[in-house]
C-alpha cells in the first residue's frame, strides 16, 4: 500500500506556494485594508497589509458572497482573516462560500456561528 504522507507532504507545499504567490501579486502600499482590483468577472478582492505596508492576507468576494482568502501561513490565527471578515461584514458582505480547508472550515464557522450558515 502506497504511503500518503510524502504526497500530503507536496499537497501542503503546493497550497502554500499558491497562498503566498496570491498574496505576493499585491504590491506594498498603505497599511491597513485596501481594495485591490476587479478581476473582470464581477470577483473582487480586499488586501491586508501589516504596519509596514506588506501584504499579509487577500480576501476574495463577489456580490454579498466571500468566496475565499489567503493568510500568509506566519500570519496565522493572529487575528489577520478576522479583521478582513468585519472589514467586509460592516459592507453587508457576511455570507461565505467554500471550499474550504479544515481550518478554513473553523474559521467560517466561528465567523458566522453556525455550521448551516456556511456554503461548501
Amino acid at each position: 500500500m502506497l504511503d500518503p504522507g510524502p504526497l500530503l507532504t507536496v499537497a501542503r507545499s503546493l497550497l502554500e506556494y499558491e497562498v503566498a504567490r496570491r498574496i505576493a501579486a499585491h504590491p506594498r502600499g498603505r497599511p491597513g485594508i485596501d481594495a485591490g482590483p476587479a478581476t473582470g468577472d464581477g470577483r473582487h478582492e480586499i488586501v491586508l497589509r501589516d504596519e509596514i505596508g506588506i501584504p499579509i492576507g487577500v480576501m476574495g468576494f463577489t456580490g454579498p458572497l466571500i468566496t475565499d482568502y489567503a493568510v500568509l501561513p506566519c500570519m496565522r490565527r493572529l487575528g489577520v482573516a478576522r479583521r478582513m471578515y468585519q472589514f467586509l461584514a460592516e459592507a453587508g458582505i457576511r455570507e461565505i462560500r467554500g471550499p474550504f480547508t479544515a481550518e478554513g472550515l473553523a474559521f467560517a464557522r466561528a465567523m458566522l456561528g453556525a455550521a448551516e450558515k456556511v456554503r461548501s
